[in-house]
């Protein structure tokens, strides 16, 4: 709740809000975070109603500081061997909008030292060019690391806001379940279907230990629905249903520790007494990766393929187990 506060402060300082850092460990929700507070931002119209969100992340391009501030600043023609043409980089997209950048401390101290000339004075310049031009935006950052060590300090005092996001095993459980709730709704909306989730399959995923935190626990959400999933168009179901059958080896694993952690359930054992029914509602995290849909429409086009190429039913069975294995 508090990190909920610290976030609305933010949206809401005029003229359109304060730099903000979200700091926590690998999986706690950070993009997720900062895509909500870029909604948060839309609907009390304290940015703009096509403000735009772009996302980067600084490492996909850590070995390769020059490709870093190209993607990041734009470039010119000639800036570096085959760079071919003028090319605008995220800076420039994110025009009266919202930059983020995860895993900020991967950025080299130049392209710290351009962001924060950057947000001094809203100019910047693309590699290889004199011109300075000109970006209004809003910077939020990411980072597993202590930003007291992992960023310079000139860099990390133009950021007034730091958010500190908890790892999932110190939410409470009914804020897991609440997580659960969503995850499941969104797999619904995916595949366009209800899906039943059994008492003993929620306990386990309440219970399991998940060291990956929200991003580990939405995984396997979603691999629990792509086995229940691939249950349901080859046996001829008329229900989609997660049983304990469907989720993964750790998380079945959990229920022996159920002795020891059973006092942790009581704030949701009323919630345990049925199976879950969830419904599409069109609801979407926006933090999914565009894959989450293609899941099943993979499993939906290879099964077709693979049916209509003879195979057995026990070898499709196989192979597509292999594919969602892989996935």
């Amino acid at each position: 709740k508090v990190a909920i506060q610290q976030a609305k402060a933010a949206m809401l300082y005029p003229p359109r809000g304060l730099p903000t850092l979200l700091c926590g460990p690998s999986g706690v929700g950070k993009t997720t975070f900062a895509r909500l507070m870029h909604g948060f931002a839309l609907e009390l119209r304290a940015l703009p109603s096509d403000a735009p969100f772009i996302s980067f992340n600084c490492a996909d391009y850590a070995n390769n500081p020059q490709l870093l501030m190209a993607h990041l600043f734009g470039v010119v023609r000639g800036a570096y061997t085959g760079a071919e043409r003028d090319r605008e980089g995220l800076v420039e997209q994110a025009h009266r909008g919202i930059l983020f950048l995860d895993e900020v401390h991967r950025l080299p101290p130049e392209g710290q030292e351009m962001l924060f000339y950057l947000m001094d004075r809203e100019r910047f310049r693309r590699m290889g060019d004199v011109r300075e031009r000109q970006s209004s935006l809003l910077l939020l950052a990411a980072t597993t690391e202590d930003p007291n060590t992992a960023l310079l300090p000139t860099f990390r005092r133009r950021i007034p806001m730091t958010i500190t996001l908890p790892g999932l095993h110190e939410r409470t459980i009914m804020e897991r379940y609440e997580l659960l709730r969503a995850f499941f709704t969104t797999e619904c909306s995916s595949i366009g279907a209800h899906i039943h989730v059994a008492p003993q399959a929620l306990r386990a995923l309440l219970l399991y230990e998940c060291s990956g935190n929200i991003g580990q626990l939405r995984t396997d959400v979603q691999l629990a629905c792509a086995w229940a999933y691939l249950e349901y168009r080859t046996g001829n179901r008329s229900e989609l249903n997660v049983h304990m059958g469907v989720l993964p080896d750790h998380v079945q694993r959990s229920l022996l520790r159920t002795a020891e952690l059973n006092r942790a359930l009581e704030p949701v054992l009323h919630l345990l007494e049925s199976t879950h029914i969830f419904t599409p509602t069109g609801l979407s995290l926006d933090s999914l990766p565009e894959s989450a849909q293609d899941l099943y429409d993979t499993i939906s086009r290879d099964l077709g393929m693979l049916r209509r190429s003879g195979l057995e039913e026990n070898e499709i069975n196989r192979l597509l187990h292999l594919d969602i294995q892989n996935y």
